[in-house]
């Protein structure tokens, strides 16, 4: 008997094509679900101190290691740092270490499926300042 929708063994492959689709989404989402945090660079505008702060890590278990650069947007300067730090789930924890200043520190977890790493700067020059570093 076919319905208005169709016959029931194309019905059948048409929900196990979805099903297998949904399944390979499912498990690339899985291998993913910690966002993506290779070294690649992400860049959080502090328009407040008109300041750019860029930063590339890579992880390798639950460590995260790079450099970050300080850039300021009206003199031109730019001050290179260390970045050190953790990583459980979708929370990162990062110190910025800095050569000839005070060092300070970023927290925060990944939002917008792992796009943005939104959380706070604090310490230094950065007393509890909301910052969202985005991918370039």
């Amino acid at each position: 008997m076919v319905s208005a929708i169709g016959s029931w063994p194309a019905m059948v492959r048409r929900c196990r094509a979805v099903a297998g689709v949904a399944i390979v989404s499912a498990l690339a989402g899985c291998q993913d679900s910690q966002g993506p945090l290779g070294s690649q660079s992400m860049a959080a505008d502090l328009s407040d101190t008109k300041q750019v702060l860029v930063m590339t890590l890579a992880q390798q278990g639950g460590t995260v290691n790079g450099t970050a650069q300080l850039k300021a947007l009206t003199a031109g300067s730019e001050e290179t740092m260390t970045v050190t730090g953790t990583r459980v789930a979708d929370t990162v924890a990062v110190t910025f270490q800095r050569a000839q200043k005070t060092s300070f520190g970023f927290k925060g977890w990944f939002v917008s499926n792992g796009r943005v790493l939104s959380g706070t700067l604090d310490g230094a020059e950065f007393p509890k300042v909301a910052a969202q570093f985005k991918y370039q």
